[in-house]
């Protein structure tokens, strides 16, 4: 998929456009892909061909992975705490 992703982003930019995010849910395919392009928790973007391009989750997965996460881990509690 990353292959797939630089061969889009290069052929746009090819044709004069500019690429300034990729947004995308939160499953753990679309973080490994950010990770093999490049991209951290601390410097969330990636160069392709000279362009930057941030990468990120759109909120409500975000919202909803935080919950999910928060639930499993005080599930003995049955609470979810959102921090």
């Amino acid at each position: 998929m990353a292959l797939l992703v630089i061969r889009v982003v290069t052929q746009l930019q090819l044709i004069n456009f500019r690429i300034q995010g990729r947004v995308c849910d939160a499953p753990a395919k679309h973080r490994n892909l950010f990770r093999l392009l490049g991209a951290t928790l601390e410097e969330p973007s990636v160069f392709i061909h000279g362009g930057k391009i941030y990468v990120f989750l759109d909120p409500p997965h975000l919202i909803l992975e935080r919950v999910w996460f928060s639930f499993c881990m005080n599930k003995k509690s049955k609470t979810i705490k959102i921090k």
